[in-house]
């Protein structure tokens, strides 16, 4: 079976759900990855490929950060317009890669192929929803129509956690799929048994506390910079991309010497670099956002038998206690790290628990949703009934 993506991230950003999933299909489905345009990082206006899945830019975003085109495109005209063109160039680039025809499963996680999405030829389509995606900061109010039409088109939504449910079930009751996230397990492994310790966190002075991951809007730089001030002999080890704008960790950090930001890593060193913490953290702020959010950190984590504190951001969080500390407030955050310090806790529970959590089976019942509907040509009916919402529009 062949796969189109419609993603709101590219093909060689950090590893992603997507891209963990994806790479677990079955070898003989070819993937064409359609990425969304990001400023300041490499497009690919021509398609090329890495190894079975062809990635190409198409002008879809999956955020607008220009003020000037967010203003634009609060005229529907204007939206309507850019819709056009993307029609267009999807069906191109989909033509030219052999990926033109019906005999294709769609595989959605952009909203704002939401007025396009009907006219896409295909035997089948899911929308993966492993994020509030109206809750990110800046979302115009109107991409809920554009939301809506996605939920409403697919023939089955998948959640990542039962929290995004209750996104969902307003619009829907049936064909709504829970698929967590997971863990490489494979790779995190090979950590546990032989890390390569890399010398850019192994010569930090001891206690490490680590985070690994985006440093974006949601995450609590207040709370991390407490946790750097009550160890001043220790090092705050941050592992990951700076996200967004106005996210400066070295300007935030400035007058905290004992914080130290690494910087975004290939995949296949952060294990590695997760092997040389102490403690890890998660420091989510409580939002919108995070309350539905499924964090791979937690499984990579807990994959390295590590002690794990984090804030109370989800309900979700609090079903992986006693393995994980959540913590209420800041003053709590920073005694239950030292708590972490001191007692250790059971490596071989935490591994057990990630071990529940690989990728791998994440990908495989993926696979089988999509065969399924597929099968049963189940995109047909739902493809041809009305979009009857006013939220829905343009």
């Amino acid at each position: 079976m062949k796969i189109v993506v419609c993603s709101e991230v590219q093909w060689h950003y950090v590893r992603t759900r997507k891209q963990q999933i994806l790479s677990r299909f079955p070898p003989d489905w070819p993937i064409l990855f359609l990425q969304a345009y990001v400023r300041g990082k490499p497009s690919a206006w021509r398609p090329r490929r890495d190894g079975r899945v062809t990635y190409v830019t198409v002008p879809a975003f999956k955020s607008i950060p220009n003020r000037f085109l967010r203003r634009l495109l609060d005229l529907g005209a204007v939206r309507a317009a850019l819709n056009v063109v993307l029609g267009l160039w999807v069906r191109a680039v989909r033509a030219a890669t052999g990926f033109g025809g019906r005999d294709v499963a769609l595989y959605v996680s952009n909203i704002y192929y939401g007025r396009i999405l009907g006219g896409m030829r295909r035997r089948a389509a899911i929308y993966d929803c492993n994020d509030n995606h109206l809750a990110f900061p800046g979302t115009p109010a109107w991409a809920r129509g554009y939301f809506e039409r996605v939920v409403r088109q697919v023939d089955a939504v998948v959640v990542s956690s039962k929290l995004l449910r209750e996104e969902i079930e307003p619009l829907r009751q049936e064909g709504i799929v829970e698929i967590g996230n997971g863990v490489d397990l494979e790779l995190f492994e090979t950590a546990w048994r032989a890390p390569r310790r890399p010398a850019d966190i192994a010569s930090l002075p001891r206690p490490r506390l680590g985070y690994a991951g985006a440093l974006a809007a949601w995450i609590d730089f207040e709370l991390l910079a407490a946790v750097a001030r009550a160890f001043p002999d220790g090092t705050l080890v941050l592992v990951g991309p700076a996200v967004g704008p106005g996210i400066e960790p070295r300007e935030f950090f400035a007058a905290l010497p004992n914080v130290r930001w690494l910087g975004a890593k290939p995949h296949a060193e952060l294990p590695h670099y997760v092997a040389e913490m102490d403690v890890c953290l998660i420091p989510f702020r409580t939002t919108p956002l995070t309350r539905g959010v499924n964090p791979n950190k937690l499984y990579e984590y807990l994959a390295l038998g590590k002690p794990v504190v984090s804030t109370d951001f989800s309900p979700f969080i609090r079903d992986f206690a006693p393995l994980v500390e959540c913590a209420v407030g800041g003053d709590d955050f920073v005694a239950l790290v030292r708590r972490a310090l001191a007692v250790g806790g059971d490596a071989e529970a935490r591994r057990h628990c990630a071990r529940q959590h690989d990728w791998n089976a994440s990908a495989a019942r993926m696979a089988q949703l999509l065969d399924e509907l597929a099968a049963g040509e189940g995109g047909s009916s739902r493809r041809r009934a009305p979009v009857a919402t006013p939220a829905a529009r343009l």
